[in-house]
């Protein structure tokens, strides 16, 4: 007898912790997190197309939206160049309280 099958979780408890996953990195996640919390590739597809995962980089994704707070973009950042990733100089600055963010004017 083989090992035991992992039962797959539910479509709501899939879509409740997602929502908590986005509500910790502030409106983004990344691909590979949704196949880590059971969303098959079908899923995935469907939450494009439908608008419900607007894209913000290459695999990483806004949840339901794309009102996305600052931190949220430098989150989508971080997840899209993947592990070891990390926010540096003017921005780190700005998360960390020691500088303010300076609008760059649109033309």
């Amino acid at each position: 007898m083989g090992p035991p099958s992992q039962k797959r979780p539910g479509r709501r408890e899939r879509e409740r912790a997602l929502a908590r996953l986005a509500t910790r990195q502030h409106g983004v996640v990344a691909r590979s997190q949704l196949q880590s919390l059971g969303f098959g590739t079908k899923a995935i597809k469907a939450a494009l197309a439908e608008g419900r995962l607007p894209p913000l980089h290459e695999e990483v994704y806004a949840v339901g939206h794309t009102r996305i707070p600052q931190r949220g973009y430098w989150w989508a950042a971080v997840l899209a160049y993947g592990p070891g990733a990390l926010l540096s100089h003017r921005t780190a600055a700005t998360l960390w309280g020691f500088q303010r963010t300076r609008r760059v004017p649109s033309t």
